[in-house]
C-alpha cells in the first residue's frame, strides 16, 4: 500500500513537474508570440501606412490630371458650342431673311393681283352698266312688238339683210307698224347686239 501510495506520489510530482515545464514554456511560448505578432503588425502597419501615402499620392496626381484634361475638354467643348451656336443663330438669319424676301414677293404679287382684280371689277361694273343699257333698250323694243304676222321677229337676219356676230342675238321688226314711241331700227340692233357679244 505504501508503495501504491509512493508510486502515486512520484506520479503526481512528475505530472506537477511536467505541468510546470509546460506551462513555463507555453508562457514563454507565448511571450515570443505575441513578440512576432506585435512586429508582424508593426510592420504591417507601416507597410500599410507607405501604401496608403503611395496611392494617396497617386490618386491626387490622377485627380490633378483629370481635372486639367476635363477642364481642356470643357474648354473645347464650349468654343465648339459657341461656333455651333453662331452658325445655327446665322442659319436662322438667313432662313428668317429668305422667308421675309419671300413675304414680299408675295405680298406685292398680291398687291398686283388685286390691283388686277379691281381693275377688272371696274371692266365688269362698266360692262354690266352697258348691258343694262342695252337691256333696258331691248326691253323697250320688245314692248313695241305687236300681234299681228308683220310685227313678228324674223329669226333668220339673211332674210332680213343682217349678218351679226356669233352668238349675237338679232330682233328685227317689220316696217308699217305705227307706235306712239320711235322704232329702232334692224341695222341699230344688229350693232347693239354685236356691241354686247363683244363685251
Amino acid at each position: 500500500m505504501e508503495e501504491a501510495d509512493d508510486y502515486a506520489a512520484r506520479r503526481v510530482g512528475e505530472a506537477d513537474t511536467h505541468a510546470e515545464r509546460t506551462l513555463r514554456q507555453a508562457r514563454v511560448d507565448s511571450e515570443r508570440r505575441l513578440r512576432e505578432v506585435d512586429e508582424y503588425g508593426a510592420r504591417v502597419r507601416s507597410e500599410a501606412d507607405e501604401y496608403a501615402r503611395i496611392t494617396q499620392a497617386e490618386a491626387q496626381d490622377y485627380a490633378r490630371r483629370t481635372q486639367a484634361q476635363a477642364d481642356a475638354d470643357a474648354e473645347l467643348t464650349r468654343r465648339q458650342a459657341d461656333v455651333e451656336a453662331e452658325q445655327l443663330i446665322q442659319e436662322a438669319m438667313d432662313h428668317r431673311t429668305a422667308v421675309l424676301r419671300e413675304l414680299v414677293r408675295r405680298r406685292d404679287l398680291a398687291s398686283a393681283q388685286i390691283r388686277s382684280l379691281m381693275a377688272g371689277r371696274d371692266l365688269v361694273v362698266e360692262a354690266l352698266g352697258q348691258v343694262g343699257a342695252l337691256v333696258a333698250g331691248v326691253t323697250e323694243g320688245l314692248h313695241e312688238i305687236g300681234t299681228t304676222p308683220s310685227d313678228f321677229v324674223q329669226l333668220d337676219p339673211a332674210v332680213e339683210g343682217v349678218n351679226p356676230e356669233p352668238n349675237a342675238v338679232v330682233a328685227v321688226t317689220r316696217p308699217g307698224k305705227s307706235a306712239n314711241r320711235p322704232r329702232t331700227s334692224a341695222p341699230a340692233l344688229a350693232e347693239t347686239a354685236a356691241v354686247a357679244a363683244a363685251g
